[in-house]
């Protein structure tokens, strides 16, 4: 996974982990995939919006399965996204 735009500092006490608080983005096929997990009963389900010319074109939230660990959620998440791109046409306009 390339992560080429990161915002905030990683976790306290977690070297290299992300931040609850400024999940990662990554940029992929001419989207902006920007990573919005969220915490329900104990676990943390993947999200995510895919953003393109500085329009959100795609959200998701709730993505099963959910996982212990934030950082697993955030990793899900991208792929998730990324497979939806490939699947819709890559870096065409057919998600506008």
């Amino acid at each position: 996974m390339n992560i080429i735009r990161r915002e905030g500092a990683p976790a306290a006490g977690h070297p290299g982990r992300f931040d609850v608080q400024h999940p990662p983005q990554v940029e992929f096929q001419g989207y902006l995939i920007v990573t919005k997990p969220d915490e329900s009963g104990g676990k943390w389900y993947g999200g995510y919006e895919l953003v393109k010319d500085g329009s959100v074109v795609r959200s998701r939230n709730h993505i099963y399965p959910g996982f212990f660990y934030f950082d697993a959620a955030c990793e899900d998440s991208i792929e998730h996204a990324k497979l939806e791109i490939e699947n819709l046409g890559g870096g065409s306009d057919e998600l506008h």
